[in-house]
Order: C-alpha cells, then sequence, then structure tokens
C-alpha cells in the first residue's frame, strides 16, 4: 500500500512459480502487485491540477500564476516477483488467497469413502510435486520398482543424530546448553517444523 518501507528482502521465498506473461496479466487484472524491494521520495513538476497549462491564472494559489506547480512523488523499484492481493468476501472480510493443500478430511473422502475423483487430484497432486522438483534438479525414482527414471540429486539419506547438552562447541567457545538434533531425510523432514 506504500505506507511502510519496502523489505530488504531481493527475492520472495514463496515456492510458487509462474511465467512472467502469467505475473504479468494477474498485476493487469489487480490480482497482485510487483514487489518493492526499494522506494525514493521526493518532489516531481507537474502541470497545475486547476489552472493547467493553456488556461494560466495569476491569481491561482496553487502555481501562481506559472502553470506548473511542485507535488511530492514516490518512485518504486521492482523485482520480477509479485505478491498476491487480499480480496473481499461476499461478507466483506478481508481473505488471502491460498495455495491448494491436502488436508486430512481430503484423503478420508478419497481413500476411506473411496471417492474416485478425490483420489485421482491427489495422485495428480503428487505427481505434480514431483514434476517440480524434478524441474529444480532432483533425481526421479519410480515408486514400485525404485529405479532411476530421471538422473539427478539424489534424495538425501535418512539421518538422526541427537547431541546431549554440553557436547557441541560453538565458534565463540560456548556449548550447547540444551539437546540438540540433526534430522534429515524422507523419514523425518516432510514439510514439518522442526
Amino acid at each position: 500500500m506504500g505506507k511502510l518501507e519496502p523489505l530488504k528482502k531481493k527475492k520472495c521465498r514463496c515456492r510458487k512459480l509462474v511465467e512472467y506473461a502469467v505475473a504479468n496479466e494477474m498485476v493487469k487484472f489487480g490480482e497482485a502487485m510487483w514487489f518493492v524491494v526499494s522506494r525514493e521520495r521526493g518532489m516531481q513538476t507537474v502541470t497545475c491540477p486547476l489552472c493547467g497549462p493553456t488556461d494560466i491564472s495569476k491569481s491561482c494559489d496553487v502555481c501562481k500564476g506559472t502553470g506548473v506547480t511542485e507535488v511530492p512523488a514516490v518512485w518504486d523499484t521492482y523485482t520480477e516477483d509479485i505478491v498476491l492481493i487480499n480480496h473481499r468476501t461476499k461478507t466483506n472480510k478481508v481473505s488471502t488467497p491460498r495455495v491448494a493443500t491436502i488436508e486430512s478430511e481430503h484423503i478420508e473422502r478419497a481413500y476411506v469413502d473411496g471417492v474416485k475423483e478425490a483420489a485421482e487430484r491427489i495422485e495428480e497432486y503428487g505427481q505434480l510435486i514431483q514434476w517440480t522438483l524434478q524441474e529444480m534438479g532432483a533425481e526421479m525414482r519410480d515408486s514400485k520398482t525404485n529405479e532411476v527414471v530421471l538422473e539427478g540429486r539424489p534424495e538425501p539419506l535418512n539421518i538422526r543424530v541427537s547431541y546431549p547438552p554440553g557436547t557441541i562447541t560453538f565458534k565463540d567457545g560456548s556449548k550447547n546448553k540444551s539437546w540438540y538434533w540433526t534430522v534429515d531425510g524422507p523419514d523425518f523432514d516432510y514439510g514439518r517444523a522442526l
């Protein structure tokens, strides 16, 4: 909204990627705004809004008879990232667009209640995630045979190491005061905060 100074970050952390043309359309239709990385404020000379360039009046209080006036201006510097804009629902509550997720109710509907379309959607969602990871350089394996289908960086091995208090020495010479764990791999790191 231009009320606060922009963040110092140059890159958005969001993992959703869209083509530049799609982002441009979203901005044009008011669904998103370009991400501002810096803002410069100053004064700009513009044509007088009251008397204009043709009907210059000597008694104009805005431009003092010159036909031009100084107004505050803001110049923003953008990146290629976009930010989705809040929109109002029918009840006039502010709503932020969300990314599609699969929740426990969806899984129950698909696999317990046996709704075929719901199960197909979950499988398709999983395939889209796999192809997105492959575009980022991940190795692709067949889930049944575990054969490498597409070469890339392999999935990290399962690692779970615990360090009791006082067993790690940091650069400043201090030691860890609480338990510390190194956890990685598909059995442990599945998107939850550790």
